[in-house]
């Protein structure tokens, strides 16, 4: 079958060099190839239609052996600076010569998903692929995911394939600032998918967090100031709808700082990238500055602040007592609970030495807790009945029973014992 072998653009992708394959073959290989590709919602990597030892078979390796289309003609570098050199290697084997669809690497949560990019592109870079191949071309950088400008020359991407539709209406309202975050988001993506080393965009964040005192040498990583402090640098938002909803509400920061973590669980380039994008503005602060250290409380001030407060709410339950005498201990504490948990916690033992006097248990019923006496108003109660048949009516037996506080075991014994 003949085929046309068009000379790859720099930084062209590997679905690229397949669309122009398949528009000047009829090999149904080829075809087969791509219309699955067109069908899935997003290619491998986002830039290869198949797995690429099946793409250098197709094109008869005139763009080298599958490493070199790895590295040359897909987001591959991109992955490979926020995976471990295992994961990396696992990948590569996976795009490269494996028939699994699933891969190792870090996907975009279910909101933030997006589509093909291949319809999307930029009109420098255009007129540049025109000049040195003919033909227009799909670029690596141009497919990183949630970007909406050209990280080189800055212009937003046009649609120029309907594949890339979704990709078009995700955009949000615009901004300057939002598009100088988008801009600027898409320059620290560029310099990931030209790095060649596993881990190297995960141990620049983590130099850099450390720098700012946001991760110390020896201690836990201060989660909560770098949280605000990132929120706020980047409250402003992006170009993009789905980055806004993936920092707000859709749990990316925490994914991202547990990566820094746990090299088991990497984190997408896209997290990475924004954590360096907030590092580039914000910087650790600690809560009180050194200059006022001297007007700080020394301890025994402290101590001494601590007793005034103790001696008052012991004030304020000695008077709350004395205005509620006939309450019990239950309705004391309920007519002011917030004092009572507070002397609870802190006071515990004068507190219960300074409760309101319990209240002596008092029955409706009288019960005799002599067995003595017991016995003789039982046998009493049967001495004066004459009927024998009213003894053993089961009414008049509990009755008596009730009334004596007895079990019904020592009652029976009772009867069964009278003289």
């Amino acid at each position: 079958m003949l085929k046309t072998i068009y000379p790859a653009a720099r930084h062209e992708t590997a679905f690229s060099l397949t669309v122009a394959l398949a528009n000047t073959t009829y090999d149904s290989e080829v075809r087969t190839a791509l219309a699955r590709a067109f069908r899935r919602a997003t290619p491998l990597l986002h830039t290869a239609a198949c797995r690429l030892e099946r793409f250098c078979e197709m094109t008869s390796y005139a763009y080298g052996n599958p490493h070199d289309v790895l590295m040359e003609q897909t987001l591959y570098p991109l992955y490979l600076s926020c995976l471990s050199s295992a994961m990396g290697k696992q990948l590569e084997l996976q795009v490269c010569f494996s028939t699994q669809h699933r891969l190792c690497c870090p996907g975009l949560p279910l909101p933030t998903q997006g589509a093909n990019r291949y319809g999307l592109q930029c009109e420098e870079c255009s007129c540049v692929s025109l000049r040195d191949t003919g033909r227009r071309c799909s670029l690596t950088f141009h497919c990183i995911p949630l970007l909406t400008r050209c990280p080189i020359h800055g212009c937003l991407f046009n649609l120029v394939d309907e594949c890339s539709s979704h990709e078009i209406s995700m955009r949000a309202s615009y901004s300057p600032a939002r598009r100088r975050n988008s801009h600027r988001l898409g320059e620290i993506l560029l310099d990931f998918s030209q790095c060649t080393c596993s881990e190297a965009a995960v141990d620049r964040t983590r130099t850099l967090m450390r720098e700012h005192g946001y991760l110390p040498e020896y201690g836990r990583l201060r989660n909560d100031e770098f949280t605000r402090d990132f929120l706020h640098a980047l409250s402003k938002g992006f170009e993009d709808e789905r980055l806004n909803i993936w920092i707000k509400s859709a749990g990316m920061l925490p994914q991202a700082l547990r990566s820094l973590r746990r090299p088991e669980r990497p984190a997408h380039p896209v997290a990475i990238a924004l954590l360096l994008l907030a590092l580039d503005v914000v910087e650790y602060s600690p809560p009180i500055s050194a200059h006022l250290e001297a007007d700080l409380p020394t301890r025994t001030d402290t101590m001494r602040s601590r007793e005034d407060l103790r001696r008052k709410k012991r004030r304020e339950w000695m008077q709350h007592i004395a205005s509620h005498k006939d309450c019990t201990r239950s309705q004391a504490r309920l007519l002011s609970p917030a004092l009572w948990s507070w002397l609870y916690k802190r006071d515990s033992a004068w507190l219960e030495a300074h409760q309101t006097p319990p209240r002596p248990r008092t029955d409706r019923r009288p019960r005799a807790h002599d067995l003595q006496s017991i016995r003789t108003r039982v046998i009493e109660a049967l001495r004066s009945s004459n009927d024998i048949k009213l003894r053993t009516r089961p009414k008049w037996r509990y009755r008596a029973r009730i009334n004596c506080g007895l079990p019904q075991r020592a009652f029976d014994r009772l009867i069964t014992d009278r003289p």
